[in-house]
C-alpha cells in the first residue's frame, strides 16, 4: 500500500449519505472524491476496507434494488464501481466494514436473505464473484450489525 493510499484511507471520512471525503491541501478541509447518488448506492455508513490500491466499501440503500450496495474505489480517479447491488435474496442494509482475509472480502447483512434475517457474504474481487454463506434464521443469530 502506497503512503498516499495509507494517508488517504486514515483520514477518509462516509458522510452519512452523500460522500466520499479526502483531506484537502488546506489543513481542515475536505475535497469530495465521490458522490454517491442512489443509482450508485447510498447511505454509506462503514469505513473502507483497502486490498492493494483498491479501496472497497458498502452503502446500506441505494443501488439497482435500493438494499445497498458493495463498491470500489481507486484513488486517483474519479467514480466508484458498483460492484454487487444487493438485492434482498442475497443481502439488504449492509452497514458494516468489510473484512479482507487473503484478498477476498468478508461482509453482513443485517436484513435479507432467506428469513429476512441477515446474511454473511463473500466478494472475490479478481473474478468479480459474491457469494451468501450463511442465511440467519434467528436459531443461528440474526440481524447482524457490526463487521466480521
Amino acid at each position: 500500500m502506497t503512503p498516499a493510499l495509507r494517508k488517504l484511507l486514515a483520514t477518509l471520512a462516509l458522510g452519512a449519505g452523500a460522500a466520499l471525503l479526502s483531506p484537502a491541501a488546506k489543513a481542515g478541509d475536505l475535497t469530495t472524491l465521490v458522490d454517491f447518488t442512489g443509482s450508485n448506492g447510498a447511505d454509506p455508513f462503514a469505513g473502507l476496507t483497502a486490498v492493494g490500491n483498491t479501496l472497497y466499501g458498502t452503502t446500506s440503500s441505494g443501488g439497482s434494488n435500493s438494499d445497498g450496495t458493495l463498491f470500489s474505489y481507486t484513488p486517483g480517479l474519479s467514480n466508484v464501481d458498483t460492484l454487487v447491488n444487493f438485492n434482498g435474496t442475497n443481502g439488504d442494509s449492509p452497514g458494516a466494514r468489510l473484512l479482507d482475509v487473503g484478498g477476498t472480502l468478508y461482509g453482513a447483512t443485517p436484513f435479507g436473505g432467506s428469513s429476512n434475517l441477515g446474511t454473511l457474504f463473500s466478494y472475490t474481487p479478481g473474478t468479480n464473484s459474491v457469494a451468501t454463506l450463511t442465511n440467519f434464521t434467528g436459531l443461528n443469530g440474526q440481524n447482524p450489525v457490526a463487521g466480521v
